[in-house]
Formats: structure tokens, C-alpha cells, sequence
């Protein structure tokens, strides 16, 4: 995947999010982007609650490692699993914008973080999260 992938989805101010988090990244994984729906497998509903829906998927591509001087594109780390979060009944994107911006401004990375928040995608606004230390319901 080229640098230019990394960002846009046509949305303004989803794009300016993504954009700012990827400009004020200090890390590998502080760095968000925009992730086409296509690029998950395996997509199964695991829990339902008031604001939306969310379920486990395989992430194709995987987070973004570093960037491969020699051959121009993003080296990842392959397949992850991801939660997808699906807002239902969806009605002021201003107010997921704020809650995903609070969250990239507080969250910082250990061993023990029990979500990360990797990116955006456009499939009836999805958004995506690290699956490592997430458990499913039995």
C-alpha cells in the first residue's frame, strides 16, 4: 500500500482527523489511516450494545511497521485481529470525530492496552481496534 492510501476517504473532517494523527504520531502505532473494508476477512457480529454493534474480523494487511525506503510502500505486520465498531443509528458524525479524537489524545501504547484504535473505515462507519487483549463472550 502506497503512502498515498494512508489518507483520504472523501469526508473532510474524517480526513483531517486521520491526517492530524498521522502528523503528530511519535510512533509506529500511534499512526491511524484509512482502511478499505475490503482489506478484512472472517467479519462475525460478537456483541450488540446501545450505540452500535461490533464484530471480530482478520485485518488483511495488518498495522503499519515502517516505512520501506527501497520499495516506496508501508511494510506491515501482517494479518490482525481487529473489533469493528458499526455505529447504529447514526446521527452526528461531530460527535464520533470527538470521541475518536479524545481517545487518539489519551491513549498511549503499553504492553497492557486493552484497545488500540488502528483506523477508519467507510463501510456504514466502521471503526477499527486491536484485538490482542480483547476477549469474546462465551
Amino acid at each position: 500500500m502506497s503512502s498515498d492510501k494512508i489518507c483520504p476517504d472523501g469526508n473532510d473532517k474524517i480526513d483531517k482527523l486521520i491526517q492530524d494523527a498521522q502528523l503528530n504520531a511519535n510512533y509506529y502505532l500511534d499512526v491511524i489511516e484509512w482502511i478499505p473494508y475490503n482489506r478484512f476477512k472472517d467479519i462475525k457480529q460478537i456483541g450488540k450494545g446501545g450505540f452500535g454493534t461490533i464484530h471480530y474480523a482478520r485485518w488483511i494487511d495488518g498495522f503499519i511497521r515502517e516505512w520501506d525506503i527501497e520499495n516506496k510502500q508501508w511494510k506491515r505486520w501482517g494479518e490482525e485481529e481487529v473489533a469493528l465498531k458499526k455505529f447504529d443509528n447514526f446521527v452526528n458524525l461531530n460527535n464520533v470525530l470527538n470521541e475518536m479524537s479524545i481517545h487518539l489524545k489519551t491513549w498511549t501504547w503499553t504492553y497492557d492496552a486493552s484497545i488500540q484504535f488502528y483506523g477508519i473505515i467507510h463501510q456504514e462507519v466502521f471503526l477499527t481496534v486491536n484485538l490482542r487483549k480483547f476477549t469474546i463472550p462465551t
